[in-house]
């Protein structure tokens, strides 16, 4: 079975490629050219997380937009574009959908912009929950 939280990284992944966003998960790579979005996954309902605990399993996941430039604009037009992509209700597929589960809902419950001055740089943050649910009659260890 493939891990839940695997499959949004997947799914995310794909979405934002799409579109042509530079992005990095978890993780900021040193001297990274600017606008970029890092994405992470920062609440998980279940443990582990390579299954279901209940029909239904939601994940939190955060978006930090940043940006050098001297204005804010450049991170609403990618914040626009995340909402875009993943302020619905329609369901996503995973990439691998043959594990019993699937993405039912998406939306946004936060966002913030904030200057931050010692660095001197722009940071938008946008927070999402994916939800999933295990098919019914299926059974994921």
């Amino acid at each position: 079975m493939a891990i839940l939280s695997e499959q949004i990284y997947k799914l995310i992944t794909q979405e934002l490629k799409e579109i042509g966003i530079r992005f990095y998960s978890d993780r900021i790579p040193v001297n990274c050219a600017y606008p970029f979005v890092m994405f992470e996954i920062t609440e998980l309902q279940n443990t582990p997380d390579t299954g279901f605990v209940e029909d239904y399993e939601s994940y939190k996941v955060r978006f930090n937009i940043h940006n050098n430039n001297v204005n804010p604009a450049d991170i609403f037009i990618i914040a626009k574009q995340i909402e875009e992509l993943f302020n619905t209700r329609d369901e996503l597929e995973f990439l691998t959908t043959d594990a019993g589960f699937h993405l039912i809902c998406h939306h946004k419950t936060n966002d913030s912009l904030t200057y931050l001055n010692q660095d001197k740089y722009w940071k938008g943050v946008e927070d999402y929950i994916f939800s999933c649910q295990r098919n019914q009659g299926e059974y994921v260890d």
